[in-house]
């Protein structure tokens, strides 16, 4: 049975059918809540920055930003009857959803794949596959719609 189900996601167009999976199981598991982890890697993504005050408003513009996304979600899952607790982490995407579906004691862990390149295959720098060989539990890991 799936009582908790945890949804990682970068809020980007490739993530939204994972948005749609996580909230159809979750209805058909009569959860009423659906756990949502968004993950930055401030520390990588802005090493340029020479002055931390403009590296605190470049995380601070890029947190805005996902709480914003995450808001938009949020209400449509409310129409859906299903609450969101949104979690927000710093640090490497792959530890970060194995150490908050571990701490949340999830069943489920729901990620969208994202259309990797070669380079990333080859150094192995997929998130989903590092998630599934560390995760405390089963995951689902959800393809993208086909361009067309």
């Amino acid at each position: 049975m799936l009582a908790r189900i945890l949804l990682a996601t970068d809020l980007s167009e490739d993530s939204a059918v994972a948005w749609n999976v996580a909230i159809t199981l979750v209805q058909r598991a009569g959860c009423s809540e659906l756990l949502v982890l968004y993950t930055t890697e401030a520390h990588t993504t802005y090493a340029e920055v020479e002055t931390p005050r403009a590296l605190q408003r470049l995380y601070d513009d890029d947190r805005q930003s996902a709480d914003e996304g995450m808001k938009r979600y949020a209400d449509m899952c409310q129409t859906h009857g299903i609450r969101v607790r949104p979690i927000v982490r710093l640090g490497a995407p792959a530890e970060s959803i194995v150490k908050t579906a571990r701490e949340e004691n999830v069943d489920l862990i729901v990620l969208g794949m994202r259309r990797a390149d070669v380079i990333d295959r080859l150094l192995g720098k997929s998130i989903v596959g590092q998630v599934t060989r560390m995760a405390p539990c089963h995951v689902l890991c959800v393809k993208p719609q086909r361009k067309s």
